[in-house]
């Protein structure tokens, strides 16, 4: 079942298996088309909300700076999240908020 974060509400774990990562960094403007410096991808998380706590401490960390927006994705393909499930250790841990 997926329900919409939306609402208050959190996805334990995806339908499909594939994990979710958080990715962001700082951008041109407020219309957050232009990325101009990007954050390391953190994650991969299995379940939605661990990804939903590294996104709101993430967000509360530059809470004061309008350009500056994360966001939570999940990865296409079990190759896509393989490929970024290498990267260094420290980007992967869940950190709480």
């Amino acid at each position: 079942m997926t329900i919409s974060p939306q609402h208050g509400d959190v996805r334990l774990a995806s339908a499909d298996g594939l994990p979710y990562f958080v990715v962001g960094g700082r951008y041109e403007d407020t219309s957050f088309t232009t990325l101009l410096e990007a954050a390391p991808a953190e994650g991969p998380y299995e379940r939605y909300d661990d990804a939903v706590d590294v996104w709101r401490a993430n967000s509360m960390r530059h809470i004061d700076e309008a350009f500056v927006r994360y966001l939570i994705v999940q990865a296409e393909s079990p190759e896509v999240a393989s490929e970024h499930a290498e990267e260094p250790p420290q980007q992967r841990t869940a950190q709480s908020a």
